[in-house]
């Protein structure tokens, strides 16, 4: 029996949020006040290009941009929770779905050493521009009005699963590791035989226990494990296999 295992990233993997990092890279306080104030009429992608592009036109450079991110600490346990899983690929296919981008996940992965432990990413495309500029790409496009105009977690499970099928892999059961609200629609897609581990305190944890006091919001039948530390997945999964 093989096990998928789906993490998030910002507040999942990484202790803190990747694209912020960055954004606070910008030095200039009222231009950060100012870039910041476009957000409500801009998606999240944009705002982050927004950054992006002011730090490169500030003699900013990639370089520089992946020494900050890599200063950033994993949470507590993730470190052991994903090499676990690298060690037992024949029992756990792992998969990231994340809103922040593939220049900032893959530096953190690379960092650790855990970029072999992941089969596949989701999250918006970075792109190195010849000139040095970095912009994101969003991740998909969708009708989902509830989740960011980028990306729908509930979409891309539904898809890759489907897809998975189709090439002949089938698994015991999904596991979703996240902390956001926009894990919540990850989470509803899930089926009673799948499994979600909310981080405690965090807003998909909020989420759900709000769920289960408010009948007309849509629930998850997935069996809900919260956590604070990887440590505590990893000791779960092993139950799962051993």
């Amino acid at each position: 029996h093989k096990h998928l295992v789906i993490f998030d990233f910002d507040n999942t993997i990484s202790e803190g949020n990747t694209d912020t990092v960055v954004m606070d890279m910008v030095t200039d306080e009222a231009e950060a006040a100012k870039l910041w104030s476009t957000e409500q009429t801009r998606n999240w992608t944009k705002l982050v290009n927004s950054f992006l592009n002011h730090l490169f036109e500030n003699g900013v450079t990639v370089q520089e941009m992946a020494a900050e991110l890599r200063k950033m600490q994993l949470v507590s346990g993730m470190v052991e929770l994903l090499k676990f899983l690298g060690e037992n690929p024949q029992k756990f296919k792992v998969v990231i779905m994340s809103d922040a981008n593939s220049f900032y996940i893959e530096t953190l992965l690379e960092e650790y050493g855990l970029e072999n432990v992941v089969s596949e990413i989701f999250t918006n495309k970075a792109l190195l521009e010849d000139n040095g500029r970095v912009c994101v790409i969003p991740c998909h496009s969708h009708d989902h009005e509830e989740c960011p105009v980028n990306m729908c977690k509930g979409v891309l499970i539904r898809e890759f699963i489907k897809r998975l099928k189709n090439e002949g892999e089938v698994f015991s059961s999904i596991c979703y590791v996240g902390d956001g609200s926009n894990d919540f629609c990850a989470s509803i897609n899930l089926s009673s035989d799948d499994f979600v581990f909310p981080r405690a305190g965090f807003m998909l944890d909020k989420m759900i226990r709000k769920s289960r006091r408010t009948p007309s919001m849509n629930q998850v039948d997935a069996e809900v494990i919260v956590w604070q530390s990887g440590t505590e997945i990893m000791e779960k999964l092993k139950q799962m296999i051993f």
